[in-house]
């Protein structure tokens, strides 16, 4: 998966109301389709960091993947998990700040009332926030893509995949608890 490409500049706002409205519409849809692709990216964070726990421990800890889990959760779920191996904190914040956005987008943006629908201020207004918008989320997108490459790296380099932590006062190398491979 590549790095979203910057955003255009938007086109002059429409003038006339149904012009403007197909324009509200269409940055609606652009806006919810960003969004499932922050979940989709935040999946495949996290199905990397459960697969990289389990290449680690597999000697000494039974791990079973959520795979299926993870195929269910929303986003707020997911952003919850994903923090747990993060270390950007600023980029949780920001996931955390644009679910409101998200939700407000999914569960009421087709909601407009007759006037808002012909309102051209109105509607070139919530089109310029959205499109404000659209930029965060794919700056997010970018940083949790990035991180998905980082562990896919990590992933199929089997030194660094099944490199197990040594204990510093083991002599003989062993990881306590492991079992010997037959």
């Amino acid at each position: 998966m590549q790095l979203m490409p910057p955003l255009p500049e938007p086109e002059p706002f429409p003038s006339d109301p149904l012009s403007a409205y197909h324009r509200y519409n269409r940055t609606l849809q652009l806006s919810m389709l960003d969004f499932q692709f922050i979940e989709e990216a935040l999946r495949m964070c996290l199905i990397r960091d459960y697969a990289l726990i389990y290449f680690r421990t597999k000697d000494v800890l039974r791990f079973n993947l959520p795979i299926k889990e993870l195929e269910k959760d929303p986003l707020g779920r997911l952003i919850s998990k994903f923090e747990q191996f993060s270390n950007d904190s600023a980029l949780v914040s920001s996931l955390r700040e644009m679910q409101p956005f998200r939700n407000q987008c999914a569960h009421r943006g087709m909601l407009l009332t007759v006037e808002q629908q012909r309102d051209v201020q109105y509607l070139a207004a919530e089109t310029a926030m959205m499109e404000a918008r659209r930029k965060d989320t794919q700056s997010c997108f970018n940083k949790i893509l990035a991180e998905s490459q980082r562990l896919e790296a990590i992933l199929n380099d089997p030194r660094r995949r099944d490199q197990v932590e040594r204990d510093e006062g083991s002599s003989s190398g062993s990881v306590p608890g492991a079992r010997e491979k037959s």
